[in-house]
């Protein structure tokens, strides 16, 4: 029994110090209300410059002060009391070693806390080169001084230029209320018209 317990124990150092995200694993303290750090991983160590054995046994909201009264501390404190596996949306670190993080929070079956801390940086450029380009978009849309608009197979309003909003007197909050057709009136897909053999062909 000890040889596997060596070997199981080994195993688990082994993949818990290989795994790329930052963990960081508390003990519930205060009926959960606080924990006290148990261990760390070496990415952890990695992500905020600072060896473990420097906050082994330390509060963790009081050592890493920038996580008190914060989304992460109130997902420490709900899965230790629930039980569920929380996430945390992404937020930015404006430190040395900071950037763009996002949090998953277990209860382990002994009753600690796993925190792991993933890089969310690349998530976050992607999202925001999506924002600019649905800016440029619509930038380009409202310069046209024709009437121009994007819609799916559904006829369903993707988007409409300045001047289509215009003509037709509607919002872009309304216009997802209704088909591309019932805007101008009509009951039913405008099939023999440009728009409908084109959604049909599937071109232009």
């Amino acid at each position: 029994m000890d040889i596997l317990k060596k070997d199981h124990d080994f195993c688990y150092e082994k993949l818990f110090n290989r795994m790329h995200d930052g963990i960081v694993i508390c003990s519930p303290s205060e009926d959960g209300n606080h924990f006290l750090i148990f261990d760390c991983n070496h990415s952890f160590e990695k992500m905020t410059g600072i060896k473990k054995t420097e906050f082994l046994d330390e509060r963790f909201s009081e050592f890493f002060s920038e996580y008190k009264d914060t989304p992460l501390e109130k997902a420490m404190q709900d899965s230790y009391k629930t039980g569920k596996t929380i996430f945390v949306a992404p937020y930015y670190q404006d430190h040395e070693t900071g950037g763009w993080r996002e949090n998953q929070v277990i209860r382990l079956s002994d009753g600690r806390i796993a925190v792991l801390f993933s890089d969310a940086s690349e998530k976050k450029e992607v999202e925001e080169k999506q924002i600019q380009d649905k800016e440029l978009i619509a930038t380009i849309l409202d310069a046209v001084p024709d009437i121009l608009g994007l819609l799916d197979k559904e006829y369903n309003v993707i988007r409409y230029n300045k001047k289509r909003y215009e003509l037709f007197n509607v919002t872009p909050e309304e216009k997802n209320k209704k088909k591309c057709y019932e805007l101008i009136g009509k009951s039913l897909p405008c099939r023999i018209r440009a728009v409908g053999k084109t959604i049909e062909n599937k071109r232009p």
